[in-house]
């Protein structure tokens, strides 16, 4: 999984956490012209079910 993330021109770095069940949350570091779409198109291509996360943001 991470092979495939760090296969997208920009991405720095792909860190995968535990996998419970058939699920892993992924927390990739990349350049702001990396879209959300090119990095699931790659997992997709390597056999790989992906979806966008948001991230929550705290209230100030």
């Amino acid at each position: 999984m991470q092979a495939a993330l760090l296969s997208v021109k920009g991405v720095s770095n792909a860190t995968c956490g535990t996998k419970t069940g058939d699920k892993a949350d992924t927390t990739v570091t990349a350049d702001s012209s990396v879209k959300v779409k090119a990095l699931i198109k790659a997992l997709k291509a390597k056999g790989f079910g992906a979806k966008e996360k948001a991230k929550k943001k705290k209230a100030a």
